[in-house]
């Protein structure tokens, strides 16, 4: 039996595991303490997710500096911050493990777009912008098919919907608002913009 990875940091009883709750919780890496966070190498974490070990290979192919990846363990879904180049994945210890690795590999293709100049600025700058960080959002989603049943529309709506987390409505114009909605349409109607948009 190997020592806790966390030794006496994640609290004086070394027996207790995703707080006690093994049966439908994750820990990989044996490093998550109770509320803590944590910044394994990315190398290590990608070793563990086969697809996620491909789009890292994409980066470094691509002269991009791989980003550094930090766990959180409660929480849910993730992000990639272009300012510190890092991915932030929340829940890992609450997450079933092909979870775990689509949202890592979702991040991690921001990480490249960001890299290639696909997007910058915010999506709310313009609408231009707004299209452009559609189209990498797109992208990003359409690598989660299996937890979007492999629907365009779902792809398209979650997309959207990840947006206007960033963009609020309350910011945006009437006719900003119109053309999103139509941007939309055309994601789910036009499979020309749908498969321009999901190729790297």
């Amino acid at each position: 039996m190997n020592r806790d990875p966390l030794q006496e940091s994640g609290g004086v009883n070394r027996y207790l595991l995703v707080a006690n709750a093994p049966v439908g919780a994750y820990d990989l890496l044996g490093l998550c303490g109770l509320g803590s966070a944590y910044k394994p190498a990315l190398a290590n974490v990608a070793a563990l997710y086969p697809s996620a070990m491909t789009a890292l290979t994409g980066l470094t192919s691509n002269a991009c500096t791989p980003p550094s990846v930090e766990y959180e363990c409660f929480g849910t879904g993730g992000e990639y911050s272009h300012s510190t180049n890092t991915i932030t994945l929340r829940g890992t210890a609450f997450r079933p493990v092909p979870e775990i690795e689509t949202f890592l590999v979702h991040e991690l293709i921001h990480a490249y777009d960001y890299c290639r100049g696909k997007y910058s600025g915010s999506p709310c700058d313009s609408f231009l912008q707004f299209v452009k960080w559609y189209s990498v959002e797109i992208r990003a989603y359409y690598n989660q098919r299996p937890l979007l049943a492999g629907n365009r529309s779902a792809v398209c709506g979650q997309a959207l919907i990840s947006l206007n987390a960033s963009c609020s409505s309350a910011g945006c114009s009437e006719e900003f608002e119109r053309r999103k909605n139509c941007i939309r349409q055309k994601c789910e109607a036009n499979s020309e913009f749908y498969n321009n948009s999901r190729t790297l």
